[in-house]
């Protein structure tokens, strides 16, 4: 099973500046904050949805949590749209050591839950590979399992009768 990966100090200590919890170093605590959120749903869903895959679960269920897997996506590529890496390199260039390794813990903080979800969707991946191998072999087996029993039905019945009398 995937690890959470919890750090809290360290994406609270990358929101601190000396301006306040607004400026860039703040705008990007906010968007640390929010990848990070993304990521731990995202690792749960895809957890949880594996789990339901390998269990025969509901089409509906794993269809809803398909649904909200779509959505952490699309929350986590809208929040990366938003790096200005050269206003984030000029924010970070104007704080002491201290602080660049408080932000560089954040990041890798982030880094290691992006790994821990792209972990829960290879285990997702490989549950459904699994599922649709054992519904192909179910299927198989219900076509050969078909054949087998024409094999053994009577031939239809033919137009013309098998046996006739001296008249006809």
């Amino acid at each position: 099973m995937t690890k959470t990966v919890h750090t809290p100090d360290a994406l609270a200590l990358a929101g601190q500046n000396d301006a306040g919890p607004r400026g860039p170093l703040g705008d990007l605590h906010g968007l640390l904050q929010k990848q990070a959120a993304c990521l731990e749903a995202l690792a749960k869903v895809s957890n949880d949805q594996a789990a339901q895959v390998e269990q025969g679960g509901d089409a509906t269920d794993i269809d809803r949590a398909l649904a909200l897997r779509q959505r952490l996506l699309d929350q986590l590529i809208e929040t990366q749209a938003k790096w200005d890496t050269a206003q984030l390199d000029g924010a970070v260039g104007s704080v002491g050591a201290e602080r660049r390794k408080d932000l560089a813990d954040a990041v890798e903080a982030v880094a290691a839950l992006h790994d821990a979800a792209l972990q829960a969707d290879r285990r997702l991946s490989a549950a459904v590979e699994s599922a649709a191998g054992r519904v192909n072999q179910e299927l198989r087996q219900t076509f050969t399992g078909g054949k087998a029993i024409g094999a053994y039905r009577a031939p239809a019945a033919q137009g013309t009768p098998r046996f006739t009398d001296q008249t006809g």
